[in-house]
C-alpha cells in the first residue's frame, strides 16, 4: 500500500530506533563512507561516548556563552539525532539528510553549508545545523561551545554524522563530482546501510509502524464534536 509520508518527514525518529536497536545488539560496525576502514563504531570510540547508548531526536542547542558574548541558537537548531550514554557527558550529533533531491554537491553546500554569521543586535547564529557541526566557529568565538539541551546537557563531540541515502553517496562519488566540503570530523553513513544491518523490508516495513502507532486523534486531542452536540459518524 502507497503512503503519503515521505522518508524525510519521519527519517530522525526512524533512524534513532535503528540505531538504538542496533546499539542494544552491538551491531554498530556500520561503515563510514567517507573514510577507510572507519564505522559508526569508530566514531563512538572517538567522541569517547561509551556504555550503553541512548538515542534521541530533535535536540536543541543550549546558548553559548564565554566572558566576550553569548550567543543563542534559534529553534530551527535543533540536532536532528543525538546519541548519549547516561555515564558520559559527550554526545555524538547526526544530521540526517534524506530526501534524494536537490543534493548535488553544489545545491548541498548552498543549503547547508554558508558560513556562520549571528545577528549583532539579537546575537543570534545563523546558518544551517550541518554548517554548525562543520565550521564551529563564528565571528568573535574561535571555537563554539555546542552543548544539548538534555538533563544533565551534554557536550556535543567534535565527530559527527551525515546520513545520507546510498544513491546520493554514489552521485557524489562519481568521477565528475565530489562530496561536499564537510569538514575533518565528519563522518557520513548511508541510511541503507543502517536499515540493511537491522534487517530486511520486512523487519523495516515493521519498525517504521512501531514508530509511526497509531491512536493519532487522541495524542493530537482532536475534537470531533460538530458544535450540534453530535459527533461526526
Amino acid at each position: 500500500m502507497a503512503t503519503e509520508i515521505e522518508i524525510f518527514h519521519i527519517g530522525e525518529v526512524i533512524l534513532a530506533d535503528l540505531l538504538g536497536e542496533l546499539a542494544g545488539r552491538g551491531e554498530l560496525r556500520i561503515p563510514c563512507v567517507a573514510h577507510p576502514q572507519c564505522t559508526l563504531e569508530g566514531v563512538f570510540a572517538a567522541a569517547g561516548v561509551h556504555g550503553k547508548l541512548e538515542f534521541q531526536s530533535n535536540v536543541s542547542l543550549l546558548p553559548v556563552a564565554d566572558r566576550q558574548t553569548n550567543l543563542l541558537f534559534d529553534g530551527t537548531h535543533c540536532v536532528d539525532l543525538l546519541a548519549y550514554s547516561e555515564a558520559g557527558v559527550a554526545a555524538v550529533a547526526f544530521e540526517a539528510k534524506l530526501g534524494l533531491e536537490r543534493l548535488s554537491r553544489s545545491e548541498f553546500e548552498k543549503r547547508f553549508l554558508l558560513e556562520l554569521s549571528a545577528s549583532p543586535k539579537a546575537r543570534r547564529i545563523k546558518g544551517s545545523m550541518v554548517a554548525i557541526l562543520s565550521h564551529r566557529c563564528v565571528d568573535g568565538v574561535d571555537v563554539l561551545r555546542l552543548r544539548a539541551a538534555l538533563e544533565p546537557p551534554r557536550e556535543i563531540a567534535q565527530p559527527w554524522v551525515l546520513v545520507v541515502r546510498r544513491a546520493t553517496w554514489t552521485r557524489w562519488s562519481r568521477p565528475n563530482d565530489s562530496p561536499p566540503e564537510l569538514g575533518p570530523d565528519a563522518h557520513v553513513v548511508c541510511f541503507d546501510d543502517v536499515a540493511a544491518a537491522h534487517g530486511d523490508a520486512r523487519a523495516f516495513d515493521a519498525l517504521v509502524r512501531r514508530a509511526v502507532g497509531d491512536g493519532f486523534a487522541e495524542a493530537w486531542e482532536l475534537n470531533f464534536d460538530r458544535g450540534d452536540g453530535s459527533e461526526s459518524a
